[in-house]
């Protein structure tokens, strides 16, 4: 029975391990064949995206770099003075106007978040866009983004030599074109390498939106000018709408702002305590609001790069800001280190991202050649009517049914929303 007894030890003995080797092999060729194909799916996502390190004219670049930097540094003298784009600011810029100017909602530039102009390259999603429909393309696209970023991030990595896979991903004139670039921005230690990848992000290109803001705001710029000017604040302030939200009355964020100026409810009221929810939306009667609340942003903070960040970030932020770091401007407040208490991604674009569209504007014939900007909309005064509004209404006349919905489209944020069946 002892012997028995041992023999069916070592039987059942053995037969563990040989299923635990079974299984570790089976682990180590699923593994295997998930990496293999995995790696597959982002080479074929890879067939998408255009590198920063190739020539520029793969990109479709409508103007050189050179021009792009001529017209920033404003040599005909179109920008008031003390908004022409500070050496420290340039970069931030230049990358902004290529995404309002040559880059339209078909692709998405790949780039730091701290240092915009280090750009990697761009995702071309025309034929997926054109091709598939809209709920597919969506997905799509966010797959092909995420492969992408996993795909770039390993080139990288066998670039710096973090990383040396058994199929080299690049060729050696790649591999030296791509440490060209990187070399520019400090990719010198393991560190910084690690840090960069955790700050890679996507922006959408904006040209075609901008091109139809452009069109929007011949008729609009004019009267604003005319409401800023008699309160004595600059020009440049009157561009504000093409970031905010490239002049769509329309316009509704995610967390309620409407309008072209993206007002919330209670800051159209507190500037504005007589007007009615459809009246808060008009444009003129926005931005005579706009130009109050710009008007005490100045006042409270005494600089005007400070100010326009305020207005999309808060003044009690701002200040808080430049009290703890001791700021003397923008450019200082951009330059402190990503932590808590600072200012995000949006912020430290928001100036920057005015000071671009403004030189887009001012030298459009420059960068839009061949675009005609006509008036795309016609100034009516409308009958009070009970669904109608007494203020300037943009837009030719509609019928009744229209004007009701189009009204409504200023209550989106207080509509509640339920699961399917309840």
């Amino acid at each position: 029975s002892v012997v028995l007894g041992l023999v069916i030890t070592f039987w059942v003995s053995s037969i563990g391990k040989a299923a635990e080797r079974v299984r570790k092999t089976v682990k180590t060729k699923t593994s295997s064949w998930k990496a293999s194909y995995s790696q597959t799916l982002n080479a074929r996502a890879w067939h998408y995206f255009r590198p920063a390190w190739q020539p520029e004219a793969h990109l479709g670049h409508p103007l050189p770099i050179a021009k792009i930097q001529n017209i920033i540094q404003d040599p005909q003298d179109r920008v008031e003075k003390k908004f022409r784009v500070p050496p420290s600011l340039r970069g931030r810029v230049a990358f902004w106007i290529d995404v309002f100017s040559r880059f339209d909602s078909n692709y998405r530039i790949v780039h730091d978040r701290d240092f915009p102009e280090l750009v990697y390259g761009v995702i071309d999603f025309t034929s997926i866009n054109s091709t598939l429909p809209p709920a597919v393309a969506r997905w799509r696209r966010r797959e092909i983004e995420r492969r992408v970023m996993l795909e770039l991030k390993a080139r990288i990595g066998e670039a710096t030599e973090m990383t040396k896979p058994r199929r080299p991903r690049l060729s050696p004139e790649e591999k030296k074109d791509l440490l060209r670039i990187l070399s520019k921005h400090n990719f010198e230690n393991r560190y910084e390498v690690l840090r960069r990848l955790r700050r890679m992000r996507s922006q959408t290109g904006h040209k075609d939106h901008f091109l139809a803001a452009m069109r929007r705001a011949n008729d609009l710029i004019p009267p604003i000018e005319t409401l800023f000017k008699e309160r004595g604040l600059p020009m440049i302030l009157a561009r504000l709408p093409f970031v905010e939200s490239s002049f769509n009355r329309w316009a509704v964020s995610k967390t309620g702002a409407v309008g072209i100026w993206q007002f919330m409810p209670s800051t159209a009221k507190r500037y504005d305590p007589t007007g009615t929810a459809a009246e808060l939306s008009d444009p003129i009667r926005q931005s005579r609001s706009a130009a109050r609340m710009l008007t005490i942003l100045y006042e409270r903070l005494g600089r005007w790069d400070y100010a326009i960040t305020a207005y999309n970030q808060g003044v009690l932020r701002i200040q808080r800001i430049a009290h703890q770091n001791q700021t003397n401007n923008i450019s200082d407040m951009i330059a402190l280190p990503p932590k808590r208490g600072t200012l995000g991604f949006a912020g430290k674009n928001f100036y920057a991202e005015l000071l671009a569209v403004n030189l887009i504007e001012k030298y459009k014939e420059k960068v839009f050649k061949g675009h005609e900007f006509g008036p795309s909309i016609q100034l009516v005064k409308r009958k009070k009517t009970r669904y109608s509004v007494s203020s300037p209404v943009y837009g030719p006349p509609v019928p009744k049914k229209v004007r009701l919905q189009r009204h409504s489209i200023t209550r989106r944020h207080s509509v509640k929303r339920f699961r399917r069946g309840r």
